[in-house]
């Protein structure tokens, strides 16, 4: 392992943005990626030996985003045809699943995910970020949305009422997944050398 916490082998571009991040908040490449590379599981890039560090959580995120994507396009090619070639304009509860697969689905979880890669580890003592937390945000945000596409589609195609009561009720759980993340994550939306920079005078 290199002594700022990456691996000797490590692209350099990957150094170039560390070193870059540690000149923005003043704090070294050590301090803002705490043992990352050392607990993070590596995923080595084939026939070039690079290590780059992928978190678990990250990669569910980012991969289930992907998965949400593909559902929302087919959802959107399926509105396409039945619009230019069908004739029928598609209704609210389509477009609605549409909607969330691309939205919620694919561009927020990619954020979460990317957020969660990227912002800078909790403060020492914090007791309020929680890996075991994060999965559960994950895991209520995935469900959830996965029963509001599919409730969701099913009443457009006149389903039976009661999956009325499906969809507000995963709904609500998308609402309460979201508050899980936030309120984890809220411990590492923190300045990292910000507030010294604000002190002389910069605004961004």
């Amino acid at each position: 392992m290199g002594g700022h916490g990456f691996p000797h082998s490590a692209p350099s571009y990957l150094e170039a943005i560390a070193a870059f991040r540690s000149g923005l908040s003043g704090e070294s490449r050590h301090g803002l990626y705490g043992n990352r590379a050392l607990k993070a599981r590596r995923a080595v890039l084939p026939d070039r030996g690079h290590v780059v560090p992928v978190h678990t959580n990250v990669r569910r995120f980012i991969k289930t985003g992907i998965v949400f994507l593909f559902a929302g396009l087919l959802i959107g090619a399926w509105m396409l045809v039945e619009r230019e070639i069908g004739g029928a304009w598609p209704g609210p509860y389509l477009v609605s699943a549409h909607a969330h697969a691309v939205q919620l689905g694919f561009v927020m979880f990619l954020i979460l995910g990317v957020a969660l890669w990227l912002f800078p580890k909790p403060p020492e003592g914090d007791t309020r970020y929680r890996p075991e937390r994060i999965d559960a945000a994950y895991w209520t945000l995935t469900v959830a949305t996965v029963v509001r596409i599919v409730g969701e589609v099913a009443r457009s195609a006149a389903g039976p009422e009661w999956l009325g009561w499906i969809v507000t009720a995963s709904g609500v759980a998308q609402v309460i997944g979201f508050g899980i993340y936030f309120w984890t994550m809220w411990s590492r939306i923190r300045p990292v050398g910000s507030h010294l920079r604000e002190a002389k005078g910069q605004r961004f």
